[in-house]
């Protein structure tokens, strides 16, 4: 499947918010054999969460209450990844409103590769702007 393979339904973009320092890491490993992703145990189950919604979308505290609505309100939120659902494998699935979930298996021990999808990363500066960094 390509970028160019469609989905209906499916947006362009989908944004995983992270920490600068995640975005740094991804950087760094982009030359290695695989990136992978940040699984976690959320509310709709195991897996990799993104939303529809660009930090062009939204402010912060929006985006924070999309993603953890009460639980997370110290998380930093100061990093982005961007990616091509197109090319997302497992396939991501809308969950509710714009949360987007790749399910990974309950104990899978490996995460989804990431770096094949990846079309930007992006860091929050202090002042709230965004710097997006194309990878494509």
């Amino acid at each position: 499947m390509t970028s160019t393979d469609y989905i209906p339904g499916q947006p362009n973009a989908l944004y995983h918010y992270t920490t600068r320092e995640r975005v740094e890491e991804v950087l760094a490993d982009l030359e290695e054999p695989g990136v992978y992703a940040e699984a976690s145990d959320g509310v709709y189950g195991p897996g990799f969460y993104a939303l529809d919604l660009g930090p062009q979308d939204e402010d912060l505290e929006q985006l924070r209450w999309e993603c953890f609505e009460y639980a997370r309100s110290t998380h930093p939120m100061d990093g982005v990844l961007v990616f091509d659902p197109a090319l997302a494998e497992p396939r991501f699935a809308r969950q509710y409103r714009h949360i987007w979930l790749a399910s990974v298996e309950p104990g899978c021990d490996r995460p989804p590769s990431i770096g094949h999808m990846l079309t930007a990363v992006g860091v929050r500066q202090v002042n709230g702007a965004w710097d997006i960094i194309d990878l494509v």
